[in-house]
């Protein structure tokens, strides 16, 4: 099987698994959605407004929309289950505040699409240690592990960062 690029299939797998996540096509929106409901916004408000400036949910049909009541089942979901971001909820809530940031509005938008994938990159990269270690990753290592990840995580596919870790970690150790 040397023509499966096994890297391609995490990031596919990472993608396919956010599917199963409740309220999933919300949830980029999630950080944008609290800051509104922490602003006096209701759910009703919240997704009147998703559905006529959103334009991936402008197109959906009156018979498919959810309601408020789903909304809110979605963001105790979210909540419950970490998956919200609440360093972006307060960006969130600042932009709305002052929303002369529309620019700044859509690079946030670009970002939150990525939360779940890299949170499940943090998971496979953890793991990928800890197999070529030998063994479970003790309480010393792992703030190291995740300042290294957090600075890297997104520049390189996974085998690569592993690679960068431990090539990092045995110069370290060099001198």
């Amino acid at each position: 099987m040397e023509n499966i690029d096994y890297v391609r299939v995490r990031g596919f797998d990472a993608k396919r698994k956010i599917k199963k996540v409740y309220g999933y096509k919300f949830l980029p929106y999630a950080p944008f959605i609290v800051a509104c409901r922490l602003l006096d916004w209701r759910h009703t408000e919240i997704l009147e407004f998703l559905y006529s400036e959103i334009e991936e949910f402008k197109s959906e049909g009156k018979a498919d929309r959810i309601n408020n009541n789903d909304l809110s089942k979605m963001v105790s979901y979210w909540k419950t289950n970490n998956l919200i971001d609440f360093n972006k909820v307060d960006i969130e809530k600042n932009l709305i505040a002052n929303s002369s940031a529309s620019e700044v509005r859509k690079e946030v938008i670009a970002q939150q699409d990525n939360i779940n994938i890299f949170k499940n990159r943090l998971a496979d990269f953890l793991n990928a240690v800890s197999k070529r270690n030998g063994k479970s990753i003790d309480g010393e290592e792992m703030p190291a592990l995740r300042n290294y990840f957090n600075d890297f995580g997104n520049k390189y596919e996974l085998e690569e960062l592993v690679n960068q870790y431990f090539n990092q970690r045995s110069s370290q150790w060099a001198q």
